[in-house]
């Protein structure tokens, strides 16, 4: 789909809060143990997605331990979703966890797919699910992680910088709502695009809203 690969990339968030130098903490990316909660094809797509972002978190921050854990669970959501076939580098993270060379490539490939317009047999709203839940994941990773920081100027900036980026999501889901399994995560979406276009100004109070409610929405979808 056009609209997906003209948005913005999930992975490029996270490889701003990596160059602002904030923290990896394990405790705000979705649970390992989740995995197994996921029953539908949406569920699981959408969860996909969530832990590929989980994974690039943990592989830019050098956390390799988790990295591996990460991508088996994505993993075991792919083949449940019938995706590992349109994105196969999943299954070859564990073998190469110790070879940093290899994780960049496997790493670059991942997240190229992942951007792109998934081919083959696989409907587009299994696309679009894939893709909601990684950018709902970076902008979730974001927002906490800008509550933790100390000197969090400039990663709130970039957080106030993200109202187009939630608009274009919205986009996506609304083209897809006619489904009915994509129609919830598009109804969910709108308080946090509602919430960007009330406030084209955010101080420290706002901004903890924001995170909150992103918080609120990502939660609602996985949780």
């Amino acid at each position: 789909m056009d609209i997906i690969k003209n948005s913005p990339k999930a992975k490029d968030i996270i490889d701003f809060l990596n160059a602002r130098g904030a923290a990896y903490i394990y405790d705000i990316t979705l649970p390992l143990e989740n995995a197994g909660r996921f029953e539908t094809t949406a569920e699981s797509t959408l969860a996909a997605g969530v832990y590929s972002i989980d994974l690039y978190y943990a592989y830019l921050f050098r956390r390799y331990d988790m990295m591996a854990k990460s991508a088996e669970v994505a993993e075991q959501l792919m083949v449940r979703t019938g995706l590992l076939e349109e994105l196969p580098d999943y299954s070859r993270i564990k073998y190469n966890a110790q070879n940093p060379d290899s994780l960049e490539i496997l790493m670059n490939l991942i997240y190229q797919r992942l951007h792109e317009s998934i081919q083959g047999k696989q409907m587009a709203q299994l696309e679009a699910l894939l893709f909601t839940g990684a950018n709902i994941e970076a902008m979730y990773l974001l927002s906490q992680l800008t509550l933790y920081a100390r000197d969090n100027q400039q990663m709130a900036d970039f957080l106030m910088t993200k109202g187009e980026y939630a608009r274009g999501l919205m986009r996506l889901l609304e083209i897809l709502s006619r489904d009915s399994s994509v129609k919830p995560y598009y109804e969910k979406m709108k308080p946090i695009v509602a919430y960007f276009d009330t406030h084209p100004e955010m101080g420290p109070d706002e901004i903890k809203e924001l995170a909150g409610l992103i918080e609120v929405v990502r939660n609602q979808m996985l949780l």
